[in-house]
């Protein structure tokens, strides 16, 4: 099966998009999409990147997602913005050994530092403030 396009959108839109996408869809840890069709960060990154998701939700396609997500340009803007609030951490397991190491920052505040679909929300709609800012 053929890669999905992305969304021919600027860096700053697609982190707009994905906070709209948590606001619509809702916000979840612990997965890319769950059953109710709630999003991790990762998760609305790509949906607003132009993923397009099966339904019903299949965990056993995050690897089809992170593969998909990875080279995207606003990933590599959202880690970047992540690590530099935040302290590089090292993988505490064997299952954090399995995620892509661009995209263990996103799933480590996702999951762990994040408390509400709203920090996920502000990080997003600050960090594309910053990105925007950076384009004039």
């Amino acid at each position: 099966m053929p890669m999905q396009a992305w969304a021919d959108k600027s860096v700053g839109q697609v982190l707009r998009d994905a906070a709209e996408v948590i606001r619509q869809d809702g916000w979840c840890q612990g997965s890319i999409r769950d059953m109710k069709g709630q999003v991790c960060l990762l998760g609305a990154l790509a949906k607003a990147a132009g993923y397009e998701y099966d339904w019903p939700p299949n965990i056993y396609k995050d690897n089809e997602v992170y593969d998909w997500l990875q080279p995207h340009p606003a990933c590599a803007y959202i880690f970047d913005y992540i690590e530099a609030a935040s302290e590089p951490r090292k993988l505490d397991s064997d299952s954090e050994a399995d995620v892509k190491p661009l995209l263990h920052q996103i799933w480590y505040y996702n999951d762990y530092v994040a408390s509400s679909a709203e920090d996920v929300i502000n990080l997003l709609n600050d960090a594309a403030d910053k990105w925007e800012a950076s384009q004039k």
